[in-house]
């Protein structure tokens, strides 16, 4: 999870730095990818070998897409935002010769460093804001996935704007987003409850001890999910130059799109 924490159009309100904090130091693993094998804050060197290998795929999934719409895009670096504890940013690695993250924890990014580092890499740059980036920093490669849906919506389009102009003339763009959710609109209203709820709970001094004390620990932080209006989302696209944008379809609890987003010199544009 990642994201921009101060007054700028890419900070995130409440308390998301928080939440992410607690789920770092209880399930990093498991607040990545939410299998129940995952949780907990020490994996066996067999799940942590099968969680890297989802990473693995994905990236090597991209990567094929890419090949298919530029044949023989090579990346010089790359740029992950919400990279977590490094399940992306390793196969990126292994792939260009320079990588970046951004995450909103720092104690994700401290697992981060200890895990790249174990596998031979280190990282150019890794911090918890955008914001923080060198003003004139750009990527051929700028990706994101399954980040931007736990970000509230009003700070998370701008955030999508700035992670367009972070792609260099000649990079591309590769970010996903979630665009409506697969259940009853009463189940959706019931679920948004519950997570304003247990929200509350944590943040409330008196009810979080009681809680502790009945059940013998804090209940885990909820997750925000959030839907993107893609009307806003190609605006966005149109206004930085990216015209070639191709989608993929997604579906991880909530139907979403991959963004495959490219400029082309206007004479190789076509319809």
């Amino acid at each position: 999870m990642a994201t921009a924490m101060d007054s700028t159009p890419c900070s995130i309100v409440m308390n998301t730095q928080k939440d992410w904090e607690m789920h770092a130091k209880r399930h990093p693993y498991w607040a990545v990818v939410t299998w129940e094998k995952f949780k907990g804050d020490q994996q066996s060197p067999e799940t942590q070998a099968e969680f890297f290998a989802t990473g693995e795929k994905h990236i090597a999934d991209v990567c094929e897409i890419l090949e298919s719409i530029r044949p023989g895009f090579r990346p010089r670096n790359a740029l992950d935002f919400g990279c977590g504890v490094g399940r992306l940013l390793i196969p990126l690695a292994a792939r260009v010769k320079e990588v970046s993250g951004v995450d909103i924890s720092e104690r994700m990014l401290e697992i981060t460093r200890e895990n790249l580092k174990a596998r031979g890499y280190s990282p150019v740059w890794l911090g918890t804001t955008l914001d923080r980036l060198p003003a004139d920093a750009r990527y051929d490669l700028v990706h994101s996935f399954i980040v931007l849906q736990h970000i509230p919506v009003g700070q998370a389009v701008p955030i999508f704007g700035e992670l367009l102009r972070r792609v260099s003339q000649d990079g591309i763009a590769v970010l996903h987003l979630t665009y409506s959710p697969a259940s009853h609109p009463m189940n959706r209203w019931a679920t948004h409850a519950r997570a304003k709820f247990k929200g509350f709970v944590l943040r409330n001094g008196l009810l979080s001890s009681l809680v502790k004390l009945i059940k013998g620990r804090l209940p885990d932080p909820p997750m925000l999910m959030e839907n993107f209006p893609l009307n806003e989302i190609f605006a966005l696209l149109h206004d930085e130059g990216f015209n070639d944008v191709r989608v993929r379809p997604s579906f991880h609890g909530m139907r979403g799109i991959v963004i495959f987003a490219q400029r082309l010199p206007e004479r190789d544009f076509r319809f």
